[in-house]
């Protein structure tokens, strides 16, 4: 019988057995022009480990307005094929946005327990967190959190625990965030 390669089999799981999953996202504004020197550099610093990563992060910032959550919503739009259409969207803008998000998703992913409604905070965002870890360990996929420049010092920093939940997966398992 033929050798299967790891790699193969990778991709094979992940754009045929891993079902797509685009939460929350919605597309650019259709006057979105330009911007193709930002986009380029979003591509480059997102891919630029090639596979062995276990997650690459990637920040844009810049004073409100300019524009931030619209180019990484173009950069979706033109590269989610690349996550095997595996696009997650957190509203990181508050604690209760953060968590609200997690939740929704968890729901959407059919993970939902009813025994977490009982779960106080920051515990519940936590466990939702790991759900989701969890769910995609073993797929590509792309977590965008916006507007986390919003979040105050004193907030639960659950984008922080997130990354340390990731820290955690074999390599060649990509989460992009």
């Amino acid at each position: 019988p033929p050798i299967i390669r790891y790699e193969d089999a990778k991709q094979f799981f992940d754009k045929h057995v891993m079902p797509e999953v685009l939460f929350d996202v919605t597309p650019p504004l259709t006057s979105f022009v330009g911007r193709t020197t930002e986009l380029e550099q979003l591509q480059t610093k997102l891919f630029e480990s090639g596979n062995c990563i276990i997650a690459q992060q990637v920040n844009v910032s810049g004073l409100g307005g300019i524009g931030k959550t619209q180019l990484a919503k173009r950069f979706i739009e033109k590269n989610k094929e690349k996550f095997y259409n595996r696009v997650i969207w957190i509203n990181a803008e508050t604690i209760k946005s953060v968590s609200s998000s997690f939740k929704s998703l968890v729901i959407h992913l059919n993970l939902w327990k009813d025994h977490l409604d009982k779960l106080k905070e920051p515990q519940k965002t936590k466990i939702l967190i790991e759900k989701v870890v969890e769910y995609f360990k073993n797929a590509s996929v792309l977590i965008v959190f916006d507007n986390v420049e919003k979040l105050t010092k004193g907030d639960v920093n659950y984008v922080k625990y997130f990354r340390e939940k990731i820290k955690v997966l074999k390599e060649n398992h990509k989460i992009y965030i």
